[in-house]
């Protein structure tokens, strides 16, 4: 998943603006668990940016309305199966159209 793509994401739960900082917070949080530094997130990486993101509270993220916020819920029950290397998801790069699927399977399952 690219920044833009992460962005587009994201965008939908809060509000990125270029200008105030939310979106460099973003990049760097990005580049810190881009273990490879291809500048583009594996499906692990991703969940392990969410985590980091929800525990730095960035942007508000954590008072998202209730779908958004059972949709993070989800990417936290995620991520522990997204490090056994088994997974489907596991180091592979993912779009958001399959991140999406993959968390709304989740959520409504």
């Amino acid at each position: 998943m690219s920044y833009l793509e992460l962005k587009g994401l994201l965008g939908g739960l809060v509000h990125i603006d270029e200008g105030s900082g939310t979106a460099g917070a973003l990049r760097a949080a990005l580049a810190a668990v881009d273990e490879d530094g291809n500048r583009e997130l594996s499906f692990p990486e991703f969940l392990r940016l969410m985590k980091k993101l929800q525990a730095d509270n960035w942007n508000g993220i954590n008072s998202v309305g209730k779908e958004s916020r059972r949709r993070a819920e989800s990417l936290a029950q995620c991520l522990e199966e997204a490090q056994n290397e088994s997974s489907p998801m596991a180091r592979r790069r993912v779009s958001v159209k399959d991140w999406n699927a993959f968390v709304d399977a989740r959520v409504h399952h």
